[in-house]
């Protein structure tokens, strides 16, 4: 198991991560064996998650980038005394904006299994269908009216899910 975790993590690091399935009793040491292998690897690069929902990868793991791929610094934002055109282009570059979450050289580590809305977006990254594929979203505004959001999924990371669940 040791091995197999650790040469997961490694293909992180390749054209074609791979993912593993761990599946067994409750407290045989799974979570233990995969926390203790990762703690080799780079912080920055592993994801030690107990669960995660799809909104929580987008507002945790992404950033805000415009159609041209430039990072949206909000401390730029117009602010209400502006000339009335920077308040439209700032309008028009949000309403073209998307995040970005971008999986390369990244371990994703469930040491429980995924919400299943989660596990089924993951799907097509696992199985290394598109370099990019993108989601939208709907969610609420500070106002509480519903908004579509784009998110951009970029690269594929290595995956290993820890399960007790027979399916």
């Amino acid at each position: 198991t040791k091995n197999m975790v650790f040469l997961t993590a490694l293909s992180a690091y390749t054209p074609n991560p791979i993912n593993l399935f761990l599946r067994g009793e409750s407290s045989i040491g799974k979570s233990y064996n995969v926390t203790q292998i990762l703690s080799y690897f780079p912080e920055k690069d592993v994801w030690l998650l107990g669960g995660l929902s799809p909104k929580a990868l987008i507002h945790s793991y992404g950033t805000l980038i415009d159609e041209n791929g430039e990072v949206i610094d909000f401390s730029q934002k117009p602010d209400k005394d502006a000339p009335k055109e920077e308040k439209l282009l700032w309008k028009e570059r949000m309403r073209n904006s998307r995040y970005l979450i971008d999986l390369r050289h990244k371990i994703l580590a469930f040491l429980e299994a995924p919400h299943i809305e989660t596990f089924m977006m993951l799907r097509p990254i696992l199985s290394h269908d598109s370099w990019e594929i993108e989601y939208r979203f709907t969610d609420k505004t500070a106002k509480g009216a519903l908004q579509t959001k784009t998110v951009v999924i970029r690269g594929w990371p290595a995956t290993i899910f820890c399960t007790t669940d027979v399916k």
